[in-house]
């Protein structure tokens, strides 16, 4: 059988990450993670959920109770499946709920999502000349 490491022994990398999705008590720290940095996560998932117009119920991968969950800061830990589902849903890079719960900035919106639109507005472009030559030649 293997020992496992005291969290005192775990360098501080790991003991930062096991925090992030573990709230409660940050045995680096003696902080109350629950309070602070899962309740900051809610209150930004929730704003953003709420800009972008959607309901609990309507966002596929990511059920109402888990929304509530979330967004009540209801539970000590998060299964990273979701965070990442709810962080699709609301159009935020992979690891911006982590990022969050560190007290770092709220991302604005996945830098993916804009490149790809720039792509489908050049791609609608090149369709909308293509049509314009054949109705030109069809009127010939």
């Amino acid at each position: 059988m293997r020992a496992r490491a005291s969290p005192a022994v775990l360098p501080a990398c790991l003991r930062n990450a096991q925090t992030r999705y573990n709230a409660g008590t940050d045995v680096a720290t003696g902080r109350d993670t629950l309070s602070t940095d899962w309740q900051r996560v809610a209150e930004e998932v929730r704003e953003r959920r709420l800009a972008l117009g959607l309901k609990q119920s309507e966002v596929p991968g990511v059920s109402a109770a888990s929304w509530r969950k979330l967004e009540g800061a209801k539970q000590t830990s998060y299964k990273l499946f979701l965070l990442r589902a709810v962080e699709r849903a609301l159009e935020w890079p992979p690891g911006s709920i982590d990022a969050i719960a560190a007290g770092e900035e709220v991302p604005t919106q996945t830098p993916g999502l804009e490149v790809r639109l720039n792509e489908l507005e050049a791609r609608f472009d090149r369709i909308e000349s293509q049509l314009s030559y054949l109705l030109d030649q069809r009127q010939r």
